[in-house]
């Protein structure tokens, strides 16, 4: 029996116009001009002049990348390296941010307000909204002073006597050097405000031998 001879060109599915093989071998190193040698010089990163941009622009198959900051965003930075990726890492570490203020421990301020001598009623001070949560009083007071009482406005040099929600005028009792503690319900976001001492029936204390400062000691709500 005689063997036939089988014509492999003949499998060839695309030939170009010379008759040659279009597609190429499935091996290692297909022909370059074929469909397959020119699939593989693309992903080996020969792809000639185009490029990506981003940032700074990226030879098409390269496999090196400028470092990425994991910390910071880099919406501004020219960077060479993967979009998408980076575009994602930004995304997150801006979230991380957000979340990072949105629940970090409320920080506190002290801010100073002091009853000039011969004065019962401190200065303005603008606590920019922030809770009073304590008062330190000075070391001395006129010896009638017991309670204080507090002025309040939304505009800078016109304040008025805080009252609660019944009316009636809010007072802290008090003694030289001793810490208060202020509930958070009592001054929980005063823009510009003001102390006034006075006795304990409520009549204003001027402070005839010197001034007087107290710390306030605000959180941010």
């Amino acid at each position: 029996m005689t063997t036939p001879t089988v014509d492999k060109a003949a499998w060839t599915l695309l030939i170009d116009d010379e008759g040659n093989d279009a597609i190429g071998k499935v091996t290692d190193s297909p022909e370059a001009n074929t469909v397959l040698g020119r699939l593989k010089a693309i992903a080996d990163g020969g792809g000639g002049a185009s490029t990506i941009a981003d940032g700074a622009d990226v030879a098409q198959g390269a496999t090196t990348d400028a470092a990425a900051s994991s910390s910071v965003a880099e919406d501004t930075t020219a960077r060479t390296g993967i979009g998408l990726w980076k575009g994602i890492k930004n995304v997150l570490i801006l979230v991380k941010d957000a979340l990072d203020t949105l629940i970090a421990p409320a920080s506190l301020t002290e801010t100073t307000v002091t009853v000039a001598q011969t004065e019962s009623e401190s200065g303005e001070v603008d606590l920019a909204g922030a809770a009073t949560v304590m008062i330190y009083p000075p070391a001395a007071v006129e010896a009638t002073t017991a309670q204080m009482s507090f002025k309040v406005g939304r505009v800078t040099g016109s304040r008025a006597q805080l009252n609660d929600e019944y009316g009636v005028k809010l007072v802290i009792p008090f003694t030289a050097a001793q810490p208060i503690r202020v509930p958070a319900s009592m001054l929980p976001a005063v823009r510009f405000l003001s102390i006034v001492l006075e006795t304990s029936g409520g009549v204003a204390v001027a402070q005839a031998t010197a001034a007087r400062e107290f710390t306030l000691v605000t959180r941010r709500v």
